[in-house]
């Protein structure tokens, strides 16, 4: 309606001094001119998209240069390149990041695992960015097997998290009663660990499998909750962005050379590096049951070879004896 509030303003101009006949000859074509412009203007203006950025590495975090990095990050200034948004990155930390989105103050939020509780909460595309899980870490002491294990134990988990809901359903359903240590990152939860103030710490699998070596924690058997992740907006608000970013991940999974796969490969763990991690005495370990392995397997076939020669000399007697059996028989006859 903007656009073409100038041609209105004129042509009730013009009405009212009766010179509408002049100008449908000479100012008609310069105020369509005009409004085409301006047209235009707002057809080529980038559409600006406040995301948020918080501490989840590798998957979002701010880097040492101050910008908004990880998977999250790369895919959506991917998502911004190929639809012409302006992104605004806002940093926060987690449960802020979910009000600010609850109230209209960001469009999207990365990162997001899908529940019941948050659809009615916040709207999802339908094409998950990523698949994950969660994982119990802890620190000294013996290795925790179970949910019912973690009973008077502090564990440390993300304030609003879907680690934190489930693992509060799981207690009730167990009667297990956990001291639950509230932290505003997964980074605080871990550093929670060290200082001895919490037991053990939830976390999904790619934050733990990064950090828990580093910060002397070690990963448990308990693991649950397998989720997918998204990019959430306010509910009913954005629909037009989340077609956009479901049909360009449903284009660039159709294509092993897209960007989505190169970012995905940008950010697999170095392999050199998880072979440095292997401790030297599985090394060694390996390397004895390999030996075993060879000198059983050249044990079975010596064996199998002196079996063969030992029947071939027994079948070779045999026919000598037949021989000469036949042999005394003809001469007997």
């Amino acid at each position: 309606m903007s656009v073409y509030l100038p041609w209105l303003l004129y042509v009730a101009f013009m009405e009212r001094t009766n010179m509408l006949s002049n100008a449908r000859i000479y100012g008609l074509p310069a105020v369509l001119l005009v409004c085409c412009l301006l047209a235009l203007s707002n057809a080529t203006q980038a559409q600006t998209v406040r995301a948020a950025v918080y501490e989840n590495p590798p998957k979002l975090y701010i880097n040492q240069s101050g910008q908004p990095d990880g998977i999250f990050a790369a895919v959506l200034e991917a998502l911004a390149a190929s639809n012409d948004w302006q992104l605004e990155w806002q940093p926060c930390q987690w449960q802020q990041c979910l009000q600010m989105l609850e109230n209209s103050e960001l469009d999207l939020v990365p990162d997001v695992a899908w529940s019941e509780e948050r659809s009615a909460l916040f709207d999802f595309h339908q094409i998950p960015v990523l698949h994950s899980w969660s994982q119990i870490y802890q620190g000294d002491g013996p290795l925790l097997q179970s949910i019912p294990e973690l009973h008077g134990k502090r564990l440390a988990v993300l304030q609003g998290s879907i680690q934190q809901q489930h693992l509060q359903r799981q207690a009730l359903e167990f009667g297990t009663e956990i001291i639950f240590v509230y932290a505003d990152s997964y980074q605080l939860a871990f550093n929670a660990v060290q200082r001895g103030e919490a037991d053990a710490a939830a976390a999904n699998h790619t934050f733990g499998d990064l950090q828990a070596e580093v910060m002397g924690l070690r990963p448990t058997p308990i693991m649950f909750q397998p989720s997918r992740l998204f990019f959430a907006t306010s509910r009913g608000r954005n629909s037009g962005l989340l077609e956009q970013i479901d049909q360009q991940l449903q284009g660039w999974r159709n294509d092993p050379q897209s960007v989505y796969f190169n970012i995905l490969r940008d950010w697999q763990p170095d392999n050199s590096t998880i072979v440095a991690r292997i401790p030297p005495v599985i090394w060694w370990l390996g390397a004895l049951l390999l030996g075993l392995l060879l000198l059983t397997l050249g044990f079975n076939l010596l064996l199998r070879y002196r079996v063969q020669e030992k029947t071939r000399h027994l079948h070779h007697n045999e026919q000598r004896a037949y021989s000469g059996e036949r042999d005394r028989s003809f001469r007997g006859s």
